[in-house]
């Protein structure tokens, strides 16, 4: 497998004040958002990445775009530590890498017509010919499913599908090989939601893309990852081919998840079993040495290898 983009050990914490009595005090909390985090994502595959509000996800997304800085650990774009290049040296990298935001209406000038957003990109980076950028746009817009009737229109005109269309436009307007496409369809209903998780697909088999697809919905990513990395409290719980994460689970975290999806066979729905943090921190999975792939003598949790797809956080006995 040919690795496109790496994040390896990265973590980011922030430092936070906890009411005004601490706000000139040098005894600083540290929050931990990521936790010692590794993730590959390979050639034309997409990493599904999944997990609760505030698990940290989006934080691993945005490093990986270097939008935010990791506090430790490295980024790896094609075999090129990115790590800490400045911002004028990014500019490179950055065409290899585009992101889709969870958000599309703020994250699209409100002052711009979409032909205008769309051509931004080739400015920035001095692109094509007036003209040849003008042809571009309505070839973009047209690939996302917008046709020229859309070309001078604004964003507060649209949907929010067809803002997220435009969107994904843009970040595919400098051709590049990676996507971070941060819960891109959180905001949107059922039929939207299908419709751009089907439109993505077609565009990563027909593009070659390699697209790390971040998301709160486990059922989101069963069509379109080729492997899910479970992410809970900062850290990976759980990863490996998309089939196995959903068939043979094994954390509790991500069976809480699974769990969570609804039925849309009134025969098949069951009572949910919610469990508390508690619950999970103290279900650990164990396994004993014979379970496990690696040679491990521990009795910490840590990522322990059970197959050779499976990934789970647990303890060796």
């Amino acid at each position: 497998m040919n690795t496109v983009l790496e994040l390896k050990n990265i973590s980011k914490h922030f430092i936070i004040n906890k009411g005004l009595k601490n706000i000139f005090s040098q005894q600083k909390e540290k929050f931990i958002a990521v936790d010692k985090v590794n993730l590959k994502l390979e050639s034309k595959k997409v990493l599904g990445l999944v997990g609760e509000s505030g698990s940290g996800k989006s934080t691993c997304g945005l490093m990986a775009m270097r939008l935010l800085n990791p506090s430790s650990g490295n980024i790896i774009l094609e075999n090129n530590n990115i790590t800490t290049l400045k911002n004028y040296e990014l500019k490179s990298y950055r065409k290899k890498m585009q992101i889709i935001f969870q958000d599309s209406y703020s994250s699209l000038n409100p002052m711009m017509t979409l032909a205008q957003i769309i051509i931004e990109p080739f400015v920035i980076h001095n692109l094509y010919t007036l003209n040849e950028r003008q042809e571009l746009a309505k070839e973009l817009l047209n690939k996302v499913g917008l046709d020229k009737t859309y070309h001078n229109r604004y964003p507060h005109e649209l949907s929010g599908g067809e803002r997220q269309r435009v969107s994904i436009a843009r970040a595919l307007a400098l051709k590049p090989t990676i996507l971070v496409a941060d819960e891109p369809t959180s905001a949107l209903d059922v039929c939207v939601k299908a419709q751009v998780i089907n439109l993505l697909h077609d565009l990563q088999e027909e593009m070659g893309l390699s697209i790390l697809f971040i998301s709160h919905e486990l059922n989101v990513l069963r069509s379109l990852a080729d492997t899910i990395s479970v992410m809970y409290r900062g850290r990976i719980v759980e990863e490996g081919d998309t089939e196995i994460i959903f068939s043979n689970a094994k954390h509790p975290y991500t069976k809480s998840l699974l769990d969570a999806i609804p039925s849309l066979n009134p025969n098949n729905r069951k009572k949910r079993n919610f469990i508390s943090a508690e619950e999970i921190e103290t279900n650990i999975p164990k396994f004993s040495k014979d379970d496990v792939i690696a040679n491990i003598h521990s009795h910490h949790k840590q990522l322990i290898q059970i197959n050779e797809n499976h990934f789970v956080e647990g303890v060796v006995n």
